[in-house]
C-alpha cells in the first residue's frame, strides 16, 4: 500500500493492487512457515525503501536498503537479483548525472550507493564469519536420490502445476490489470 501511495496511484487502484497482493497464489498455497512468507514482504519493503530513497536521498534509507537487501538474500538467494538491479540502476543514474554535469547529484548518488552496498557486504561478511561459519550451501550437498523417489516425482508434478498456475496469473491475469492501472496512472502524470 505504501509503495502504491509513493508512486501516486489513485486510491481505488491502490486497493486493487493490495487485494491482488493479498490473494497472491504462492502465499495462499504455502501452508507452513516457509521462506516465501518472509520473502514477499521483504521484496515490497525493499522496493518501498528504495523508491522513497530516490526522492528523499537519505543515508538512513540507504542503510535500510542494505539491511533489507541482506535479510532478503538470507531468506531466498534470488533476492540477489534485486540487489544487482538496484546497483545497476544507480550506476545508470551515476552515468546520466555525470554526463549532464550534475556534480552534486552524482556525488550524492555515489555516496548513497556506497552506503547501501557497504552495509549489505558488511552484514554478509559478518554473518558468514559468525553465524553461518562452516555451512556450505544446499546446492552442492544433495544428490539425485531424494529427487528420484516416488515422493520426489509426485512433488515434481505438484510443482509443475503450481508454476503453471502462477505463470497463468503472471502472463494472462496481471498484465491486463497492470495495463489498465498504467493507463490510468499515465493520465494523471
Amino acid at each position: 500500500y505504501l509503495l502504491t501511495k509513493e508512486i501516486k496511484l489513485k486510491t481505488r487502484d491502490c486497493y486493487l493492487l493490495v487485494l491482488l497482493t493479498a490473494v497472491c497464489p504462492v502465499t495462499m498455497l504455502v501452508m507452513g512457515f516457509m521462506s516465501e512468507i518472509l520473502y514477499f514482504p521483504l521484496v515490497m519493503a525493499f522496493f518501498y525503501v528504495y523508491v522513497l530513497n530516490e526522492r528523499k536521498q537519505s543515508y538512513g534509507l540507504a542503510v535500510m536498503c542494505g539491511v533489507l537487501g541482506y535479510l532478503g538474500y538470507v531468506t531466498k538467494e534470488i533476492f540477489l537479483s534485486l540487489i544487482i538491479a538496484m546497483i545497476l540502476t544507480e550506476v545508470w543514474g551515476l552515468v546520466t548525472s555525470y554526463t549532464k554535469g550534475l556534480k552534486q547529484a552524482f556525488m550524492m548518488r555515489l555516496r548513497l550507493l556506497t552506503v547501501s552496498v557497504a552495509v549489505y557486504l558488511g552484514l554478509f561478511v559478518l554473518f558468514k564469519m559468525l553465524y553461518f561459519y562452516g555451512l556450505g550451501n544446499s546446492y552442492n550437498q544433495m544428490g539425485l536420490g531424494p529427487v528420484m523417489s516416488w515422493h520426489g516425482i509426485g512433488y515434481l508434478f505438484y510443482a509443475l502445476a503450481d508454476y503453471a498456475a502462477a505463470m497463468f496469473v503472471c502472463y494472462f491475469v496481471l498484465p491486463p490489470i497492470m495495463t489498465i492501472i498504467g493507463f490510468r496512472y499515465a493520465d494523471h502524470v
